[in-house]
């Protein structure tokens, strides 16, 4: 694998760009499997976040091509007031194999809040103290 990061931080800027190669040798034959992958990210305003990442891969073996997939992902954040975290994912996923071809999307929206509480023991009571 050989992987390079390029990073600005002061503006919250990454891209990162990677190649890898697998080799899995069997009695009967030997499988290759080539991977690129680019990751851009970008923070905004400390609130929002950004980030796609795309990653190609080639399977084959000493005959001929076995898939061909094509991974795109664009994903979002934004945080309110720090405990509200939204976050938005978009994919599309393309293979082409002997098999056959397929495509697929989806699409992922969550939500998540961050609490604040501590279990605190006094005088051998157990209670809780935080804020929501």
């Amino acid at each position: 694998m050989i992987s390079y990061l390029f990073s600005v931080t002061p503006s919250r800027f990454n891209m990162s760009a990677t190649v890898n190669h697998n080799r899995n040798s069997m009695p009967e034959m030997a499988m290759h499997v080539l991977s690129y992958n680019l990751s851009v990210q970008k923070v905004f305003a400390e609130q929002f976040r950004t980030a796609f990442t795309g990653t190609y891969s080639n399977s084959f073996k000493g005959d001929g091509a076995i898939a061909n997939i094509v991974n795109l992902r664009l994903t979002g954040g934004y945080s309110l007031k720090k405990r509200h975290n939204f976050n938005l994912s978009l994919a599309m996923i393309n293979n082409q194999a002997q098999r056959g071809h397929s495509t697929h999307y989806s699409a992922n929206f969550s939500y998540s809040y961050i609490f604040n509480m501590q279990l605190l023991r006094k005088d051998k009571k157990f209670a809780f103290e935080g804020d929501f």
